[in-house]
């Protein structure tokens, strides 16, 4: 009998390679890396955090030391998840990186690209408050028609369905 396992991770391999691409890092240096998806994620019991925090508007408060920790364990997983070549490890061969090897800069970038920081940072600007009430403006000046529940919801349930569903109500009844 085959061993399933090592074919189903022989096959995922197969799969993050074909969609990995090429990244030029801020030293210069090219790698060939994939970004975690929502499944790795929960598997991390985490979310990417910057862009759950823009598309929420919630911000967290100080870390305590072993919040620290762990999200520095946590940073060193998505590097050595995201990197497929050269492989990042703590115990390198010859043809993988050690973390404490990567600069920086570089590191930064790798983190902030498997993460989707740039796509959190432009979440951000759309969700800013706008004087046009728009998304995260709250909308407080505007005026809009409601649209509320009318008869019984039997058959013929919907808008202009006649009796039953829902009808709309125009702005000068409000």
């Amino acid at each position: 009998m085959q061993n399933r396992a090592k074919l189903w991770r022989e096959k995922a391999r197969q799969q993050a390679i074909a969609g990995a691409v090429f990244l030029t890092l801020p030293s210069g240096a090219e790698i060939l890396a994939r970004r975690p998806g929502p499944s790795w994620f929960a598997a991390q019991q985490r979310l990417p955090v910057g862009l759950a925090a823009a598309a929420t508007g919630v911000q967290g408060g100080d870390p305590s030391d072993e919040q620290i920790a762990d999200m520095i364990g946590f940073l060193r997983r998505v590097m050595e998840y995201s990197v497929l070549d050269p492989a990042i490890s703590l115990t390198p061969g010859p043809d993988e990186m050690h973390p404490s090897e990567i600069p920086d800069e570089d590191s930064a970038y790798i983190i902030r690209w498997a993460m989707r920081g740039v796509e959190a940072a432009e979440l951000a600007e759309f969700r800013a408050v706008e004087p046009d009430g728009g998304v995260g403006g709250g909308g407080a000046h505007l005026r809009a028609a409601p649209v509320d529940a009318a008869g019984d919801c039997g058959s013929g349930v919907g808008v202009g369905a006649g009796s039953g569903g829902l009808r709309y109500v125009p702005t000068d009844e409000v």
